[in-house]
């Protein structure tokens, strides 16, 4: 097996700062503890995998860390924009190690058997993806630092995967596809993450779910379309 690590590239769990488009529903103090959470138990996630992780982060100005260290190494982002920031991350990795998996911090129920297939599909191929039904994706496997795989990407939009695609075809790089998972950016993705989730995968971040949905008034399988039409309303059930 390639000796491998992961990279997860997250924002620290600092209110105002992190899971903004949370805040039509959610107040920026439970967004950032849900990603506390996200962060912690992707954390568990991978050490129980055995791979090193290495947490890149992304911080307001003058910002001390503290805190918010766990049992594993914190390295502050380097670069003007995303694609610049995680090609850092996996060439700096990528000095000690044979391949690097970068994942974010949006899919807290990202499982050890995907990591794990990442990993064996980079013995076959030089790049390996998760996409996400946004048209993003979740998990980038390399063995090598491609500069072009990170740079002239509209991040954080639709076109993300087939930017990326279409720069690994013409760069001649063997790429492999992992299953589609839908992360967390808005309300309705935590409704469909707490759905997925409910008596199947309890963690930390799943129970706090349970707990804003009951706040927020979610009932069920049958709002999802309320939340999908118009998540702002959601605020109107709230009761502190």
């Amino acid at each position: 097996m390639l000796k491998t690590a992961v990279v997860m590239m997250t924002k620290l769990p600092i209110p105002g700062f992190c899971k903004n488009r949370l805040h039509e529903v959610l107040e920026a103090y439970e967004s950032a503890e849900f990603q506390r959470l996200c962060i912690k138990d992707l954390t568990a996630m991978v050490l129980e995998s055995e791979l090193p992780l290495y947490i890149y982060y992304a911080s307001p100005d003058a910002y001390k860390l503290g805190d918010h260290v766990l049992e594993v190494s914190y390295i502050p982002q380097k670069g003007e924009d995303l694609g610049e920031r995680m090609y850092h991350a996996v060439q700096q990795t990528l000095l000690q190690y044979e391949a690097v998996i970068v994942i974010g911090s949006d899919l807290p129920d990202l499982e050890l058997r995907i990591v794990y297939k990442a990993v064996q599909d980079l013995e076959q191929s030089d790049m390996v993806l998760g996409p996400c039904y946004d048209g993003g994706y979740y998990l980038l496997g390399t063995k090598a630092a491609h500069p072009e795989i990170f740079a002239g990407i509209s991040w954080g939009s639709p076109q993300v995967l087939d930017q990326t695609l279409d720069k690994a075809k013409k760069s001649g790089l063997s790429l492999r596809l992992l299953e589609t998972r839908r992360d967390i950016d808005t309300w309705y993705d935590i409704v469909d993450y707490y759905d997925r989730n409910t008596g199947v995968n309890r963690t930390d971040t799943c129970v706090y779910t349970e707990q804003l949905i009951k706040k927020y008034g979610y009932s069920g399988r049958g709002d999802r379309d309320a939340v999908k039409n118009k998540s702002v309303t959601w605020r109107g059930g709230c009761s502190k």
